[in-house]
């Protein structure tokens, strides 16, 4: 299931990518959220992936 969630975030920057390109988007806002996208995101699934899998503990 994590790795479903990390193909179709990568997929989706990529496609969102392109269509901020073509339509000339580039505030602040359109970075910040392409950031997340492409860094946190995929980090904050690996680490739910990890989790699951019993390499990383999270402690309440």
């Amino acid at each position: 299931m994590p790795f479903g969630g990390l193909v179709v975030t990568l997929f989706s920057v990529y496609a969102w990518k392109k269509a901020g390109e073509e339509a000339g988007l580039k505030g602040f806002w359109y970075k910040a959220c392409m950031f997340l996208l492409r860094v946190v995101v995929p980090i904050l699934i690996v680490c739910v992936f990890m989790h699951s899998v019993g390499i990383i503990k999270f402690s309440k």
